[in-house]
């Protein structure tokens, strides 16, 4: 009887929370079965794993710690020993990399998928707004790499209003094609204290806010933070006089009163 030869492969081998993989490759090995195991990463936290565990990790093979010519060899050998099953597999391959999960919206169903759970104690929020984002960014910047696509779908912005999502697309245009992009203009009713401009200033507060997200996460395109916390204050205090306004205090002593508290 031929002993069959299987082999594992995992991102990260071994690790902590591996335990239950290693054994079962324990067992399949006193069964009497041939394993091999290979890891695409060197395993961290060796110095806090058992014997066993360490030992596996000097017999695997890590993968990306391998030369390009013994990976060239490799694929030579498997050329030679078996062609049809090294063009299925490379066909396959092919296949999974034009095909595979380049989409935002394709991570995100497998990502809502795998965090389901059905509790009275716990509820996972719904990715509602995060796919409509991800089909927003697939569709506008096909070409921007998986990364920054996730990254733009977890933007904080509502979905509800054009002219929110109109400024999104900008500064999605703007990393797409490389270009800087400023902060928000500083407009003219800012120093003014009517109401008439609440809502704008509700507006352009959340574009303020997205700036300030995104230009932590891509700050050669978003260059203006240093400078962002003043046209943040202009507004709130714009929005404050404005309420303020907008409630009837107006220059009564009410006014006079909060504005002394205030100083």
């Amino acid at each position: 009887m031929t002993t069959r030869a299987i082999a594992y492969l995992c991102s990260e081998y071994p690790a902590i929370s591996h335990t239950f993989i290693h054994r079962e490759i324990e067992s399949l090995r006193k069964a009497g079965m041939i394993v091999h195991t290979a890891s695409i990463h060197r395993p961290t936290n060796l110095s806090v794993m058992t014997s066993a565990e360490q030992l596996e990790a000097e017999q695997t093979m890590m993968v990306l710690s391998q030369s390009i010519s013994s990976i060239i060899g490799a694929h030579l050998h498997c050329m030679y020993k078996n062609p049809t099953g090294y063009l299925r597999m490379a066909t396959g391959a092919l296949k999974l990399f034009t095909k595979g999960p380049k989409s935002p919206v394709k991570a995100l169903a497998y990502f809502a998928e795998r965090i389901s759970i059905e509790s009275d104690l716990f509820e996972i929020a719904p990715l509602q707004t995060q796919t409509q984002l991800a089909f927003l960014v697939d569709e506008n910047a096909p070409k921007l790499n998986l990364k920054d696509k996730f990254i733009f779908t977890c933007a904080p912005i509502g979905w509800e209003k054009q002219r929110e999502r109109d400024y999104f697309l900008s500064c999605l245009d703007c990393v797409t094609n490389n270009q800087l992009k400023g902060l928000p203009s500083d407009v003219t009713w800012l120093n003014s204290t009517s109401p008439k401009n609440l809502e704008d200033a509700e507006d352009l507060s959340k574009d303020i806010s997205l700036y300030a997200w995104l230009a932590h996460k891509f700050p050669k395109h978003f260059y203006q933070l240093d400078e962002l916390p003043a046209l943040r204050n202009k507004v709130n205090r714009y929005i404050e006089a404005a309420l303020l306004i907008q409630a009837g205090y107006r220059d009564t002593s009410k006014e006079l009163m909060y504005q002394i508290g205030r100083g």
